[in-house]
């Protein structure tokens, strides 16, 4: 058995891990020391300055690291481990690199930023200070909250409860998320999407066998080449390519404007409310409000909408018709017309709303780790 603690002098201490045979355990402690403990042998383990290294480790590692918060001088250890065959568990750490895990990552409590690639397993995160960067791995869950922005890239299942920034996807599966306080963007998705709530603008892209789910977007929403949309409420404005395949069930509540581009030969109806015009790529339905029933082919799908500005259709072929204007409804039924009329500035102080409360969830995450450390807090 090798066991070496090394004194630490400064405020921003590191362990750099290459090459470990077995499973990486970092745990922290209120001492200015990083302590090694490993029962095989090591090539390398050494001082410099304030970084330990240890390269070619031929069995289990186990660290124990400086986590130390203070009101003014708090010390994290910074971890870079590459090259690790088995498991890592680290908590209390500053910022993590891992690149190479061969087994399982578990981080709890790191109060600087992640940044993962080439984990053959599950990564799991508890409670993240900073910003997120993870690539390449089979499978991502995240719990109380990542505090900065998060880009994902090639991972197939990823589940996040809170996202205190902006996140992005890159090439998953399906992904499955609470909420995002900044923006959302999403490129690649292959069959699932959900969100309950994102704080600004989402764009999002996917194949034609996507489905996406986004419950509530305070800025705009952007969706090209989805199969389906559940239901989404936008406060701003709306643009959308969607396939609206047999017996799907779509909905939209937006306050701005929406823009559909509907696919050839469409078998879709719509069943509309607009504050503004509604029209198509040769007529207008409604001029100046109306409800407005559209069916395209043999109308298979349904779509409804709320929109409170204009409504612009593209494609899908001609539509039968019916609709009605807002005059047509003020008889017997006084200021039906005008509480509609009123959607689209109620739906854009929604948007407002969302965005700030994106805005307050990320200071929230971050004020967390300003709390002095405690062992055991969460579990």
């Amino acid at each position: 058995m090798t066991q070496q603690t090394f004194a630490i002098s400064g405020r921003n201490p590191r362990a750099v891990i290459e090459q470990l045979a077995g499973n990486l355990t970092v745990q922290p402690w209120e001492r200015q020391e990083i302590s090694v403990e490993t029962d095989g042998p090591v090539a390398v383990l050494q001082q410099e300055n304030d970084t330990v290294v240890i390269r070619d480790c031929r069995s289990d590692l186990r660290l124990r690291i400086p986590a130390i918060k203070r009101v003014i001088g708090s010390i994290f250890t910074d971890i870079e481990a590459r090259q690790v065959d088995r498991n890592v568990a680290i908590e209390g750490a500053g910022n993590v690199l891992l690149d190479g895990v061969g087994g399982n990552v578990f981080l709890r409590d790191t109060y600087g930023n992640a940044d993962l690639a080439n984990v053959s397993e599950v990564v799991e995160l508890f409670a993240t200070g900073g910003n997120l960067r993870a690539a390449s791995m089979p499978r991502l869950r995240s719990q109380r909250g990542i505090g900065g922005n998060a880009v994902l890239k090639n991972i197939a299942r990823s589940e996040l409860d809170a996202v205190g920034g902006n996140l992005s996807l890159e090439h998953a599966e399906t992904a499955a998320i609470d909420v995002v306080g900044g923006n959302l963007d999403a490129d690649g998705i292959a069959a699932r999407l959900t969100c309950n709530a994102v704080g600004g603008n989402a764009d999002v892209s996917g194949s034609a066998d996507a489905e996406v789910a986004l419950s509530k977007v305070g800025g705009n929403l952007q969706i090209e080449g989805a199969k389906s949309v559940r239901s989404s409420m936008v406060g701003g404005n709306l643009r959308a390519a969607v396939a609206f395949p047999p017996e799907s069930h779509n909905h939209f509540h937006v306050g701005g404007n929406t823009r559909l581009y509907l696919p050839e030969n469409a078998s879709l109806t719509i069943h509309a409310i607009v504050g503004g015009n509604a029209s198509g790529d040769s007529a207008t339905f409604a001029h100046g409000g109306g409800f407005v029933n559209l069916t395209y082919g043999e109308g298979a799908a349904t779509l409804n909408i709320h929109v409170g500005g204009n409504l612009r259709l593209f494609g899908g072929g001609k539509p039968r018709r019916t609709g009605a204007s807002w005059a047509d409804f003020t008889t017997g039924r006084a200021g039906f017309g005008r509480e509609w009329a009123d959607f689209g500035h109620e739906w854009a102080s929604f948007g407002r709303e969302m965005g700030r409360l994106g805005r307050e969830m990320g200071r929230s995450i971050a004020a967390a780790f300003s709390e002095p450390y405690q062992p055991g807090k969460y579990d």
